[in-house]
């Protein structure tokens, strides 16, 4: 079955596709290394990978849609426009050091995932630690902030954005909104893969949500004199 790539194809996307959780352990896979990749590739049944990374599959997949996915984090302005370092996030993150402020992080396996998969990019080394508050919703995150003023948010997406005055922090000096996010440092590429000849409407739904959650966070997060929105 031959299916063009999503018109949000290559979009700068805030959040995680690994938030999509799967319908059944083997229709819908997430992978996060070439290892996991051939792994679920050969498993009989797996209709959708969605792969934290560059590597294909292989022919027996076809690419249905791609995105940059960011990570952004979240904090009261004088916070957010001093800005934070990399080094130090990655040190609060896995517990090498403190970062003086509490961090909060969405709940869940995936989402664990994910995150450490942005560790891991970062070649600082270290597992998310387990002294990171985990949050049921997005939206009780952003209450949070309401509370809690020195907290910094990891990861806050969609309409939850509208429910805090917190803004997106500079990393290292780069702001995540700005076209120069190409130097941002907690980024990853997303591939999505269908099994070719596939025709299940299980994968197509599947498919029609992360096309769908993907615009939902360029609408809420982004603005529309953004560069990074593609027409």
């Amino acid at each position: 079955m031959s299916i063009p790539l999503s018109t949000a194809n290559q979009r700068i996307v805030a959040g995680h596709t690994a938030g999509h959780r799967p319908r059944t352990n083997k229709q819908i896979m997430h992978t996060f290394s070439p290892m996991e990749l051939a792994w679920a590739s050969d498993q009989r049944g797996c209709q959708i990978i969605i792969h934290h990374g560059a590597e294909d599959p292989g022919s027996s997949y076809i690419k249905v849609h791609s995105h940059i996915e960011i990570l952004l984090l979240y904090a009261r302005k004088e916070i957010a426009r001093e800005g934070l370092s990399a080094v130090d996030v990655l040190a609060a993150l896995t517990a090498r050091r403190p970062l003086d402020v509490d961090i909060l992080y969405h709940a869940g396996t995936l989402y664990d995932r994910a995150l450490q998969y942005i560790i891991d990019l970062s070649g600082e080394g270290g597992h998310v630690s387990d002294k990171i508050t985990r949050s049921p919703s997005y939206i009780s995150m952003a209450k949070e902030s309401l509370y809690n003023r020195s907290a910094i948010l990891v990861g806050l997406r969609s309409a939850a954005v509208g429910q805090t005055d917190f803004e997106p922090c500079l990393v290292n000096g780069i702001s995540p909104l700005e076209s120069c996010v190409d130097r941002y440092p907690f980024k990853s590429e997303i591939n999505v893969y269908m099994a070719d000849g596939e025709n299940s409407m299980v994968a197509k739904d599947y498919l029609r949500q992360i096309i769908a959650r993907v615009l939902d966070d360029q609408r809420c997060i982004f603005t529309h004199e953004a560069p990074l929105i593609l027409a």
